[in-house]
């Protein structure tokens, strides 16, 4: 994941250094992290010193450095349906559509309808 701010500040309102900015960006985004990444790229564009190569920063030294995360955030991404169900829901699909045709024939047929199928 590529995490970029174009300056950062500390709570007094100083420019960071470049790694305090890394390191503050790296925290909060950890922090708030809904989906597992395997590394953050971390960019600063303006920090207090001039150095401006960005960061990986592995998954391993993120919960190292600032903990697992919030509980329950970092999990596998849900997998898709297997599709076994439609195996159940055509056959009753067929039987309802089946007896929906047979009743709208009735129904004509009572009604004076001639219905004429030709077969080619």
């Amino acid at each position: 994941m590529a995490v970029s701010a174009y300056e950062c500040r500390g709570r007094d309102g100083r420019l960071l250094s470049y790694r305090e900015a890394v390191d503050h960006l790296s925290q909060a985004m950890w922090g708030s992290l809904r989906l597992p990444v395997d590394a953050f790229l971390v960019r600063v564009g303006r920090s207090a010193d001039a150095d401006a190569a960005p960061v990986v920063l592995p998954r391993e030294e993120l919960a190292s450095r600032f903990g697992p995360g919030p509980p329950g955030v970092v999990r596998a991404v849900s997998q898709r349906e297997s599709g076994e169900w439609i195996w159940f829901l055509l056959p009753v699909a067929f039987v309802l559509v089946g007896l929906f045709v047979l009743r709208l024939g009735r129904f004509l047929t009572r009604s004076g309808v001639a219905v004429v199928l030709f077969r080619g």
